[in-house]
């Protein structure tokens, strides 16, 4: 069975992941979710999230 992670990178080259999933529309959820929050929370634009992806976990 497949496992999903979502990861949100950043502009210094950081990753944040989120836990697995079997469920590929959570997963993306999630990265939105973690994006979005970053998004709010970042002191400055260093810190601003660049994008998230879902990956396939093997």
């Amino acid at each position: 069975m497949a496992r999903y992670v979502a990861i949100v990178w950043f502009k210094n080259g950081t990753k944040r992941e989120s836990g697995s999933t079997d469920n590929r529309a959570y997963a993306e959820k999630m990265g939105a979710q973690m994006y979005e929050q970053a998004m709010r929370t970042a002191v400055s634009d260093i810190f601003k999230p660049t994008r998230y992806e879902v990956v396939e976990k093997k």
